[in-house]
C-alpha cells in the first residue's frame, strides 16, 4: 500500500510542528502508513511535485504570502477536484467562512474552537475519509 500523502500548509512553526505530530500519532493507532509535507508558505506548497498526489491539504488561511480565499483557490485550481482541503485558520471573517463551507473546502476547522480533543477527531475523520477515497478509487480502476 502506497502511503497517504498530507500537505500541511501553517506558517507558524509550532502550529505546524503539533499538527504533523498528531497526524503521524492517528496514524499510527490506525495502522495506516502516511507521508507528511510540511510548509510554512503557499508558494511552498505551489511548488511541491506531490502536491497534486496528496489526499489531504491542511491549510490555514492567514500566510505570509497569502490570506483568505486566495490561498485556498490558489491550492484548488492546482490539484485535482476531489482533494480533500481542510482549513484550519483563526480567521473571524464570517464571509469567508461561509463561503469556504459552502462552496469549496471539504471542512473548515476554526483554531479558536478547537482544542486538542476536536483536532484530534477532525484529522482522524480526514484521514478515514481520505483512505477510504483512495481505496475506492483502486477499486474503480480494477
Amino acid at each position: 500500500m502506497d502511503k497517504f500523502l498530507i500537505e500541511v500548509v501553517e506558517d507558524r512553526e509550532e502550529q505546524r510542528d503539533f499538527m504533523v505530530e498528531i497526524l503521524h500519532d492517528v496514524a499510527s493507532r490506525a495502522g495506516a502508513p502516511i507521508e507528511v509535507r510540511a510548509h510554512s508558505s503557499l508558494e511552498s506548497v505551489l511548488a511541491d511535485d506531490k502536491l497534486n498526489q496528496a489526499g489531504l491539504v491542511i491549510l490555514d488561511l492567514g500566510l505570509p504570502d497569502a490570506k483568505g480565499r486566495v490561498a485556498h483557490d490558489r491550492v484548488r485550481e492546482k490539484v485535482h477536484p476531489y482533494l480533500q482541503i481542510y482549513v484550519y485558520s483563526g480567521t473571524d471573517d464570517l464571509a469567508v467562512i461561509d463561503g469556504l463551507r459552502e462552496e469549496a473546502a471539504t471542512e473548515f476547522m476554526l483554531k479558536s474552537a478547537m482544542g486538542a480533543r476536536e483536532l484530534l477527531g477532525a484529522l482522524t475523520k480526514a484521514i478515514v475519509n481520505g483512505l477510504d477515497r483512495e481505496a475506492g478509487e483502486v477499486e474503480n480502476v480494477a
